[in-house]
């Protein structure tokens, strides 16, 4: 995402040479210019599944003292408790712009992986606002402690909740609605990559120009400046398409960043419980299924005496 204005004229009052945007599409073409990033990245932070009522806390899991230290200190600002774990998660996005070993991920999953994360337990009832927006203001700050700046931002608690009543409630989103997304916010992905083009989702067409809006203010009214929300199909841009063969090549195979996001379709699905079986249900069943052959047994037998005394049935 990128809101910065244009550079200043030079110092012969000429504009400045701009790298021109690539022309509007719909669906979205790959935008491939955040690759110059790479490698100029000292630090990423990634916001992972948090927020969930159970664990009533944050984890950050880096190797890295110095991000460990940012993220600590920019939680003073939240009365949320955050857990040091110095093993590191894996993230393939992360590491399109820098090494692992320079990768903080916030999560509220001591293992880093989110027991609720994409389940059927993933809805409102699971999830504490609070600890959604102790978490905005953790990762706000830390990044601008990163980038050499300094104080605390605060995330809008007010506006957190509203925007989990839009991702997760299947009532009208006023929000959405006013910047002219007006179709149900029920996909949680931002994109996968698809063969045929398919268009944005909804939440997708709803992320991009809310993104677009709250940028805006940093063009501090110039007539030069627009807020552009760059996209690209979720894959690592270590990867590459041959669109004759529709075979894929990896461009470098020493990258670690070779990475593809999963694609589910809408006709596979699994049923996950959102909590773990109890020891006492497993000796139970296994006290059904034993009494059961106990009975079946009984009754074969039984039947067999029968059987040979001469049946059930006897006719004088």
């Amino acid at each position: 995402r990128s809101s910065a204005p244009h550079p200043p004229a030079s110092e012969d009052g000429e504009a400045p040479t701009l790298r021109p945007l690539p022309h509007c599409v719909f669906p979205p073409r790959a935008d491939l210019r955040f690759e110059a990033l790479r490698g100029s990245c000292r630090s990423v932070l990634v916001l992972s599944g948090v927020g969930s009522r159970a664990a009533g806390r944050l984890y950050v899991h880096t190797p890295s003292p110095a991000l460990a230290d940012a993220i600590n200190a920019s939680a003073a600002a939240t009365n949320v408790e955050i857990v040091r774990s110095p093993t590191a998660v894996a993230t393939g996005t992360a590491t399109s712009f820098t090494s692992i070993e320079e990768v903080a991920v916030l999560t509220d999953s001591e293992s880093g992986d989110s027991a609720l994360q994409g389940s059927i337990g993933d809805a409102r009832p699971t999830l504490d606002s609070r600890l959604v927006c102790a978490a905005a203001t953790v990762a706000a700050t830390t990044w601008l402690s990163l980038s050499g700046g300094r104080g605390a931002v605060l995330a809008n608690c007010t506006l957190t909740e509203q925007l989990l009543a839009c991702l997760l409630d299947a009532a009208r989103c006023e929000l959405a609605a006013e910047l002219g997304v007006r179709a149900p916010l029920a996909s949680h992905y931002s994109g996968v990559y698809e063969p045929r083009g398919a268009e944005m989702s909804p939440t997708v067409t709803f992320a991009t120009r809310y993104l677009q809006m709250a940028l805006r203010p940093l063009c501090n009214g110039s007539a030069l400046c627009e807020p552009s929300v760059m996209l690209h199909d979720a894959y690592s841009p270590a990867l590459e398409m041959d669109g004759r063969r529709g075979t894929w090549a990896v461009l470098n195979a020493t990258d670690p960043s070779v990475w593809a996001e999963s694609y589910w379709p809408a006709d596979l699905y699994a049923t996950v419980w959102p909590y773990a079986p109890r020891t006492s249900e497993g000796v139970l069943v296994i006290m059904l299924a034993a009494c059961n052959a106990v009975l079946t047994l009984g009754a074969i037998r039984i039947a067999r005496r029968t059987s040979a005394a001469g049946g059930w049935l006897h006719v004088t």
